[in-house]
């Protein structure tokens, strides 16, 4: 997990991790596997408000936080969110045939 300062982002800052997916020989069927993977862990990820973006062969998922938001709690509650969510993707990740390895 990281904690990144971006330049236009001015008012905040962002919490984020990445998963890679390493490819087998059968590239296509392993990004087939992959969007329908890709595409339950999003309905599990987007109410937990951790976004995720998809660029095969990885996940990025990630939580904005804003300054004027910022206490103690919020910081934590956002942690703990994106743990969650690297769990369930962990989770979800095992369950994907084993034409697919994953590495995070």
């Amino acid at each position: 997990m990281y904690l990144e300062f971006q330049q236009d982002l001015d008012d905040g800052f962002i919490l984020r991790t990445t998963f890679e997916f390493l490819e087998k020989k059968d590239t296509q069927t392993n990004e087939i596997n992959f969007d329908s993977g890709y595409n339950q862990l999003e309905n599990l990820i987007y109410p937990m408000n951790v976004s995720m973006i998809k660029s095969y062969p990885l996940i990025n998922i990630y939580k904005v936080i804003f300054y004027d938001v910022l206490t103690k709690q919020v910081f934590l509650d956002s942690v703990n969110g994106l743990i969650h969510a690297m769990s369930l993707i962990v989770n979800k990740m095992n369950e994907i045939p084993p034409s697919i390895a994953q590495k995070t």
